[in-house]
Parts: C-alpha cells; structure tokens; sequence
C-alpha cells in the first residue's frame, strides 16, 4: 500500500511524525497503527545507528499488532526470534519488551535505543514508559507509539 491510499489525516500524521515522541491516537480502526507501522519501517532505514526496541503490553499481542503486520508488508525482511526476543530487519537489531506490570521496567534498565515503536501505550505501566524515555538516550532517538483514546 502506496501512501496515496491513504487517508488524508493519515498522511497528515505520517509528514508530522518528526518529533522525538510520536503518539498515533485515534479510535478503533483509524489506521493509526498502520501509520506507526509505516512510520518506523522509515525511521528503521534512515534512523541512527544503535539497537531498537519494539514493546507493548504482552509478547503475543506485539506479536499480533507489530510483528506480523511487519511481516505482512516487507516479508522476509522481518526474522524474529521470539526465543530470543528479537527482530532483526534492515541489518537493524530489536529487542522486543512486554511490558505487563511494574517489575518490565528492569528488563530495559541499563540499555540504551535509537528508536521505539510501542503497541497501545496507554497500557503500560508508567514507570516503564519513563524508564523507556530515558533509555531512548542515542542522538536522534525518536519513538512511536499508537494508543487508543483511554
């Protein structure tokens, strides 16, 4: 899909998603996760240099809402390791977080991204979602997150 099948505010989003936290919000079926999607397949290319970190709540819905859909538009580009809890895509490595309660935080304490894409963010626990912020520490990092309105 060519972004001339996109929405207009999809479009819109995707131009404006410059910032270091890009939040995609919206409801149900708004396309906003496939912005997101779009969003990082293009920060995953011209991004700085440094590992990746894709979470959301669980391993299986990141599964269902990021890797797949990756898959889905790039094939065989996307090889996870779900053993290992990684994604490896354009010479790019990415650790993938579920982050389910508080204790997820000390799974990132310590490292330090280029880059975040988050599935429904509003679902985190806040304390990850800080830890997250500031781990995002390489210059130019920039993250990417969809969320529902809750």
């Amino acid at each position: 899909m060519g972004l001339h099948n996109l929405s207009d505010k999809q479009v819109e989003s995707f131009a404006d998603s410059t910032a270091r936290l890009n939040i995609f919000e919206g409801p149900v079926r708004a396309g906003k996760s496939f912005i997101a999607l779009l969003r990082w397949l293009e920060f995953c290319r011209n991004g700085p240099k440094g590992p990746l970190i894709i979470c959301g709540r669980t391993d299986k819905t990141i599964k269902r809402n990021i890797i797949t859909p990756l898959q889905d538009l790039v094939g065989k580009s996307v090889q996870y390791s779900s053993g290992k809890g990684e994604v490896r895509m354009y010479d790019r490595l990415m650790y993938v977080v579920g982050a389910n309660d508080d204790r997820a935080e000390a799974k990132i304490r310590g490292s330090e991204f280029a880059g975040a894409l988050i599935d429904e963010v509003s679902l985190l626990p806040e304390n990850f979602f800080k830890m997250l912020l500031s781990r995002l520490s390489i210059d130019g990092a920039q993250l990417f997150a969809s969320t529902n309105p809750d």
